[in-house]
């Protein structure tokens, strides 16, 4: 159980790098920086699905161990609309206040800001399918999770090299936002069949 686990870890981490290493090998070092300090402040982004995640887990557990299946399908709804509009309000506080935010990284970075919305609106994107990722890691799926995020990782990287050529550091940007939506799409659609829970919070809440 836990070698999938420390592998979902692993590829979520290569998430955060794969577009920074990709553009170290592609472009200058001025534009690897704006990229780099884009990326820095879109992590508080992020951060909203890692507390929500924290909160929550182990109420999956223990409502599946006591087959209370109205209830999990409940924690799975809540979860998700409220990581969600969470998600979508940090990111929009984000990417109103990213002219201020990025000059704390030092002058000339105003630039940024079309990278930072592309990454937020990615995260914000991804939030809408819900906690499939949770799902599959707690209640048996973690295989299936592994496998699915190793794969995202190896598609983010080739986007990254399909991109970054013609549109530089949006086309990261892009890329990482286009893998980490098909990610989360996945994992809501492997969620919703191994486990007959729908995550996408525009989801009826049906459970089988």
């Amino acid at each position: 159980t836990s070698l999938p686990i420390a592998g979902i870890d692993l590829a979520n981490a290569g998430f955060t790098f794969v577009d920074v290493i990709a553009l170290g090998a592609l472009v200058s070092p001025a534009e690897l920086g704006l990229y780099f300090a884009a990326t820095r402040i879109q992590q508080f982004v992020v951060f909203v699905h890692f507390a929500a995640s924290a909160a929550t887990l182990q109420r999956y557990s223990a409502a599946h161990a006591r087959a209370d299946r109205p209830q999990l399908a409940d924690l799975v709804r809540r979860q998700g609309r409220l990581t969600a509009v969470a998600t979508a309000l940090v990111g929009g506080a984000i990417v109103a206040l990213s002219p201020l935010l990025l000059a704390m990284f030092g002058p000339g970075l105003g630039s940024s800001v079309p990278i930072l919305a592309v990454l937020v609106a990615g995260s914000v994107a991804a939030s809408l399918f819900g906690p499939g990722e949770d799902l599959l890691t707690m209640l048996g799926g973690e295989r299936l999770c592994a496998g699915i995020t190793a794969t995202m990782l190896v598609v983010a990287a080739a986007l990254c090299w399909a991109l970054i050529p013609p549109f530089g550091t949006l086309g990261a940007a892009l890329a990482v936002a286009m893998a980490t939506i098909a990610r989360a799409a996945l994992l809501a659609q492997a969620a919703g069949r191994l486990h007959g829970l729908p995550t996408p919070i525009w989801s009826a809440g049906a459970i089988r």
